[in-house]
């Protein structure tokens, strides 16, 4: 039997419109030694069934595919962590079930890190909105570690499904998704990947479609105020996990600014939720020392951390909060 020099892990749930075409671009790619790891997250629709009836259309792959099943839907971090303990290829790839890529996408990847003895290889991106699609760059990578992982914690698109690593960084470290955690959950696997890597290299082509007309996606879906404190719950959960890895790995002092921006940005949430500000003044209270040095909040935002920073001005907030929505009202 052929070794995998790919294994390809596609959650799945819920995505009977889309998944179709993720599975004719993954059985379709010219790289032959691949393995594709399918796990349904109970889904509730049709999706498993379409991916079997794609198969269909390519006989060659059919010994290469993997069907796993969660008896009950456990979320996005455990699906993937479901597929990385079955996976059996030199190298790991995620790929999420409404998105789909290039015909040459994992060959190409395969081949820069072998030639530049990579641990991880990434590409640019397609993200691919209603009316538009948007070329998205990957980061070049710095010369120095260190560098590499300041800019990447400050990045816009902190994702794991551009990336190919090395199944060894998985295994040997035990790196696995945080489960029950599942918004910014790219973010909190990635980023430790990046910081065991040896080496990594930029394939500077576009070769993922990420889709956000996804309308059943997190992203897509309006929000209320319990969707908003679930997100920002999650999200602020990836970062003190991530506070800490770096605390443990001795990095933390070294990256304590760009990890406070992200702890103030992934804290946005709790501004709209009058229940979670003194959690907010109290949750990593070093990091509110660089509310207006932060680059990724708004002035808005900043004036709004900066009043719940002092409780005896709280009461300002929902003024504030009124006005700014009356001024983009007349806007």
């Amino acid at each position: 039997m052929e070794k995998s020099k790919v294994s390809v892990i596609i959650p799945v749930y819920n995505v009977a419109s889309y998944i179709g075409r993720c599975a004719r671009s993954l059985f379709g790619q010219t790289l032959r030694e691949m393995e594709f790891i399918f796990v349904d997250d109970s889904s509730p629709d049709r999706s498993i069934q379409i991916v079997r009836e794609v198969l269909k259309e390519f006989p060659h792959r059919v010994h290469q595919v993997k069907f796993l099943r969660h008896e009950q839907n456990k979320g996005l971090p455990s699906a993937r962590n479901t597929g990385i303990e079955a996976a059996t290829g030199e190298y790991i790839c995620h790929c999420d079930s409404d998105d789909w890529v290039e015909p040459d996408m994992y060959e190409r990847l395969y081949d820069e890190a072998e030639s530049t003895h990579s641990d991880i290889c990434w590409c640019d991106f397609y993200m691919h909105k209603k009316e538009s699609v948007e070329y998205c760059s990957a980061i070049d990578i710095p010369l120095d570690k260190l560098q590499l992982l300041r800019t990447y914690i400050m990045s816009g698109w902190t994702v794991i499904w551009n990336m190919l690593v090395k199944r060894d960084l998985y295994q040997d470290w035990q790196i696995r998704g945080y489960e029950g955690l599942s918004f910014c959950e790219d973010y909190g696997l990635s980023v430790r990947l990046l910081s065991y890597a040896s080496k990594v290299a930029h394939l500077p082509k576009a070769l993922y479609h990420y889709n956000r007309t996804n309308v059943n996606s997190m992203v897509a879906t309006s929000l209320n105020i319990e969707k908003i404190r679930k997100m920002t719950d999650d999200q602020v959960g990836i970062y003190r996990r991530i506070n800490e890895f770096f605390r443990e790995r001795g990095l933390y002092e070294d990256l304590k600014d760009v990890l406070s921006y992200r702890m103030l940005c992934g804290k946005r949430g709790w501004l709209m939720d009058k229940e979670k500000w003194r959690e907010y003044r109290e949750l990593y209270p070093e990091t509110n020392a660089y509310i207006w040095s932060n680059p990724l909040c708004s002035r808005k935002d900043k004036i709004c951390q900066t009043i719940i920073m002092r409780p005896f001005l709280s009461f300002l907030l929902p003024v504030i909060q009124s006005l700014i929505q009356i001024v983009k009202w007349k806007r």
